[in-house]
């Protein structure tokens, strides 16, 4: 085993914690400014966990991070693929503020695009580091989706403007890190070990 599998399994867990980290802190800013709301209930946990997983942590991440981004990676940098797509894929949401029960009828378009937007910027930079692997943005995508559907917060402006503003501070860090040039031992090696 080389450095490189050490460094991708150090992405999962990021893909796993700093979602998670960023709607804990919009979700007790929101809190502590009276925007609280019940959690969910335990005997609706495992419904709203299988679809979020179903919707849109499998079935966008399959096109947007699967065949999108290594479409553009091919004729772009990792940066300006990962802007490209990440824009590409908020606006792809707008649709969703039109259409009544949704919940971004509660939501700030603008906060909703830009959190949307940065966000597809960190999930750039986790496809990227685990060599490429779908299921790193799976993974991210699902603990975002799970972490708000939890609840703890009304789906308002304190809490998307928080997590416009915190996924914006992630995604210049993911800009910075897809900008890097990649190690040697990143890089898959063409002989076995001996």
């Amino acid at each position: 085993m080389y450095g490189g599998h050490t460094s991708a399994w150090s992405w999962y867990i990021a893909a796993i914690v700093l979602p998670s980290l960023s709607v804990l802190v919009a979700t007790l800013l929101a809190r502590s400014l009276h925007q609280g709301a019940p959690f969910i209930a335990m005997e609706g946990l495992l419904p709203a966990m299988t679809i979020q997983l179903g919707t849109g942590a499998l079935g966008e991440e399959l096109g947007w991070r699967g065949f999108l981004l290594p479409l553009l990676q091919r004729k772009a940098s990792p940066v300006t693929s990962a802007l490209i797509m990440s824009v590409l894929w908020s606006l792809w949401h707008s649709p969703s503020f039109f259409f009544p029960g949704l919940p971004q009828l509660f939501i700030s378009p603008l906060a909703f695009l830009a959190m949307v937007t940065a966000f597809g910027v960190f999930l750039s930079l986790i496809f990227n580091k685990t060599r490429g692997h779908v299921f790193g943005t799976v993974l991210a995508h699902f603990v975002l989706n799970a972490s708000l559907a939890l609840g703890g917060a009304r789906f308002g402006n304190v809490l998307w403007w928080s997590l416009a503003g915190t996924f914006s501070l992630l995604a210049c860090w993911s800009g910075f890190m897809l900008s890097r040039p990649s190690s040697p031992t990143q890089k898959i090696s063409s002989t076995p070990d001996e």
